[in-house]
């Protein structure tokens, strides 16, 4: 975590407390406590004896204090000894009560003020807090983001690792001679690290004109070849024998041999990987020459002895894999 995410935590924590203390505070002063009224009650009597006339003399109002600060029964008696002082004493708790209740009236309206106050940093520290609340969630949704993200490259780094990479390699060559049908065997080869499922291959065989022009593009294969076998790795005794339609003419082998043709064999090989995912790899091998062509009549004849070597030239495209 960066300073700067510090920083906003630390923000966002007093932005918490800042909003729950204004709260607290303008609900309490807001309430009616009993003792916050008993201190009106006693400034609004100094007050009023501050404000005393001439109605109510010295003598007077300290035989009135005198008496409250009594207890109830000597109240009672002073009250009966002297009936003349009786009406001061409910004049002075009349007016004691008049000011008590205006002295409440000004606190309960500055309170108001106050809470109004309170109230106004309390939404802005609501708003602070909603504010930094959606910046943790942005935070929040990048960490989780980034989490998932990192997930999907470990899962698509351990399926590279893990999963089949098959190969399509052409190995024997038969029928090339006047009147027959070429055949060609591949050898697939599973080079990963697991079994390649339900193999299956779609292809053609034929004789194209020499050399392939720049933007020259293989037509569909048609041909299919579903064994569905299963190829484990680094296995190579699987082999498939893909044959040709037509049979060979002299005018074809001619071409194959003056190097004017040569005989492809393209297509792609389908199978699936052990996560269930299709994954597929293309081949485009072809042959032409002489030496082809006199080793496979050879062949033909009998004569398996000392064949002119040869070699498969592989076409552009050959080995693409998904």
């Amino acid at each position: 975590m960066s300073n700067r995410d510090w920083l906003h935590g630390i923000t966002f924590g007093f932005c918490v407390v800042l909003g729950i203390t204004f709260g607290l505070v303008a609900v309490y002063y807001s309430q009616p406590i009993p003792w916050r009224i008993l201190d009106d009650a006693a400034a609004a009597k100094a007050d009023y004896e501050a404000r005393r006339s001439a109605s109510a003399p010295d003598d007077a109002i300290k035989w009135i204090g005198d008496v409250k600060s009594s207890s109830p029964k000597d109240t009672a008696e002073r009250l009966a000894d002297a009936p003349d002082k009786s009406s001061d004493y409910h004049d002075a708790l009349d007016l004691e009560a008049q000011w008590a209740a205006a002295a409440a009236g000004e606190r309960m309206a500055r309170l108001a003020v106050w809470q109004l106050v309170f109230g106004g940093l309390g939404i802005v520290a609501v708003g602070w807090s909603l504010y930094y609340t959606r910046k943790a969630l942005e935070l929040s949704r990048k960490s989780a983001d980034a989490a998932e993200e990192s997930i999907a490259v470990a899962r698509e780094s351990a399926e590279r690792e893990l999963r089949a990479y098959l190969s399509m390699t052409p190995n024997k060559l038969g029928g090339l001679y006047e009147g027959g049908t070429v055949s060609i065997e591949f050898k697939p080869v599973n080079h990963g690290q697991s079994p390649a499922f339900r193999m299956r291959h779609v292809f053609e065989i034929r004789t194209l004109s020499l050399p392939l022009p720049d933007d020259f593009i293989f037509e569909e294969p048609t041909r299919i070849i579903d064994n569905h076998i299963t190829i484990f790795p680094n296995v190579d005794t699987n082999k498939t024998w893909f044959n040709a339609k037509a049979t060979t003419t002299q005018g074809e082998l001619e071409e194959i041999r003056n190097k004017r043709a040569g005989l492809f064999c393209w297509g792609t090989t389908f199978y699936e990987d052990i996560f269930g995912k299709q994954r597929t790899v293309n081949f485009r091998v072809y042959f032409t020459g002489q030496n082809v062509a006199d080793s496979q009549k050879q062949y033909h004849e009998g004569k398996k002895e000392d064949l002119p070597e040869w070699d498969w030239i592989y076409a552009s495209g050959h080995g693409d894999a998904t």
